[in-house]
């Protein structure tokens, strides 16, 4: 009697708790905004996949199969070998975005590649890798585990292509990494020579920026070389020579002779082009294989908590606003450029997966700053370079010191106004259909789950089409404090990179791909259900757990755990 009691007390209480869920007002509204949420990402996500194969039916009308279009004047550029470079890097950004009819296209290119065949005579290396490698892995990857459904009518012979060419492009790759301590060069030709258009010295983004890749195709064939060859280059930047290598802990200059592994320690370093790719890596390989790269990790927290200390810097007339300087020897330059912006990325990215809030926050306000930089011009879109007057600076310091006072040539952006109001002046005013903010936007939205990152998103990458929209493709702009007409080709360079499709708007689609938890207008939590739009979205960046890396050209790849598994 007591026992059907307690049972019948149980039901009576989980029958309460159904009715108060079913029929409270706050859960009707918790629904509608679960509604009107689902209804706005699949509009915006209609939008971005409109946008790319705008972008993708031109590349392919009047630049396949070469590497990229040209899109004013109609035609196509050999400027990565000549293997059809967009199609290839564009590969993940069709299958994220669920296009088989592209899918099925590229993979029957990928097929056809013959990489013995270079059209210029010689490659990049660390650009074939991010590019072809990385894309080749990535898509082998999403269609044998999340994505197999957009190949369900293929022969698996034929994805199976995509593991065999990437190896291929390995075995060719292989070579680079002939030097006495072990540094990839920067350039190999055909036949294995190869050369260094740096005096002998190569960049550590050039070096960090074979690991990921080349280890994870170790992964996949079970053949240990690749990922030992890149993992014995990456030595040189853990252990740098001289000690101590720059007057920044943890932070390296941008270039590193070949033959010596020894560093210049007067060069440029920080967190802008060349530089900030190892910072990058070293979080992003620790994501892959914790075990097998814990140093990576610990090298990381160092070069973090030195970038927020020394190279952090406030403008003088935005002291709200965060940028981060580059430095030579013992001296700040105050000046940023676009493809070193992926750092709030990586900072949300290393705080989560260390638990370590600091970075999380301050990802978030260096995040605040670059969105900021869109908010300042004519056409919405951020200048490629910028400078600033640091807030450390006084009126007795514009004489005697030049970094304290706009430099003469772009006075009249100061007089204007234009510094006083936003904090910078630009230096490179194009805009170069650069990706690194709406990344950023990604990692901000997967980590925190505010959904103003969503918002802020669509909204640049809304003014990337309307601003950089041509009749055929994509174009980058000469200025961006210049008003555009949409329509027309003048103030545009006749040029669309492969990331446009790669990254920009593969990264604007997949932040409004939702999975797991929904953060409500007014706070809560809610579970999300599969809307439907992907089977496995364990693709995605978690805010628990990492199945997934992306790499610095944006292909995810399966983490080495989950590659064993």
């Amino acid at each position: 009697m007591r026992l059907t009691l307690n049972r019948l007390i149980q039901a009576c209480v989980v029958a309460v708790i159904i009715v108060i869920c079913l029929y409270s007002p706050l859960s009707g509204s918790a629904r509608n905004d679960v509604e009107l949420h689902r209804s706005q990402s699949a509009h915006r996500r209609g939008k971005i996949k409109t946008a790319f194969l705008h972008g993708y039916r031109a590349y392919k009308t009047y630049a396949f199969p070469h590497d990229s279009l040209k899109p004013l004047s109609k035609t196509y550029r050999d400027d990565r070998s000549g293997w059809g470079l967009t199609a290839v890097d564009a590969l993940t950004g069709a299958i994220l975005l669920e296009i088989p009819d592209v899918v099925h296209e590229t993979l029957d290119h990928v097929n056809s590649i013959d990489f013995d065949v270079v059209e210029g005579g010689k490659y990049a290396v660390f650009g074939t890798t991010i590019r072809y490698l990385g894309a080749l892995l990535s898509a082998y990857d999403l269609l044998t585990t999340t994505h197999k459904r957009l190949v369900s009518d293929l022969p698996p012979a034929k994805i199976q292509t995509l593991l065999s060419q990437a190896e291929r492009l390995g075995m060719r790759l292989a070579p680079a990494f002939s030097t006495p301590y072990g540094i990839n060069h920067h350039t190999l030709f055909p036949n294995g020579s190869f050369e260094n258009p740096h005096n002998d010295h190569t960049d550590i983004t050039s070096i960090s920026g074979l690991v990921l890749e080349f280890t994870h195709l170790s992964s996949l064939t079970g053949n240990s070389t690749y990922g030992t060859l890149a993992q014995k280059s990456m030595l040189n930047l853990l252990n740098p020579k001289p000690d101590p290598v720059s007057s920044y802990p943890g932070l390296l200059p941008k270039h590193v002779n070949i033959t010596t592994g020894v560093f210049e320690t007067e060069d440029l370093g920080g967190w802008s082009h060349s530089g900030g790719g190892f910072y990058e890596m070293l979080m992003k390989n620790y994501v892959y294989d914790p075990t097998g790269f814990s140093d990576y990790r610990d090298t990381w927290i160092h070069a973090a908590d030195s970038t927020i200390k020394n190279l952090a810097s406030h403008p003088l007339q935005r002291p709200d606003l965060t940028f981060l300087a580059d430095f030579q020897g013992d001296k700040l330059i105050y000046r940023a450029d676009a493809s070193g912006m992926f750092a709030p990325a990586n900072f949300i990215l290393g705080g989560a997966v260390t638990g370590e809030k600091r970075f999380v926050d301050f990802g978030l306000r260096l995040l605040k700053s670059y969105v900021s930089l869109y908010e300042a011009t004519t056409s919405g879109l951020a200048p490629d370079v910028i400078s600033w007057i640091p807030a450390t600076c006084t009126s007795d310091d514009v004489d005697t010191k030049p970094e304290c006072r706009v430099p003469e040539e772009y006075a009249t952006q100061e007089e204007s106004g234009f510094v006083k109001k936003h904090g910078f002046w630009a230096t490179d005013s194009r805009y170069l259909l650069r990706p690194e903010v709406l990344e950023s936007l990604y990692y901000a939205y997967r980590i925190t789950g505010d959904r103003k990152y969503q918002r802020i998103s669509f909204d640049l990458a809304t003014k990337i089409i309307h601003a950089c929209w041509v009749e055929s493709g994509f174009a980058e702009l000469k200025d961006v404090n210049v008003a555009l007409n949409q329509t027309l080709t003048e103030g545009k360079n006749d040029w669309m990179s492969s990331y446009m499709l790669s990254e920009v708007l593969m990264y604007a689609y997949i932040v409004h791909v939702e999975v797991g938890e929904l953060m409500l207008e007014d706070g809560q939590i809610m579970k999300m259900a599969d809307d439907g739009e992907q089977d496995d979205q364990s693709w995605h960046v978690g805010r628990k757990r990492m199945e997934w890396v992306f790499s610095t050209q944006g292909h995810p790849l399966r983490v080495k755990a989950s590659v064993k598994s």
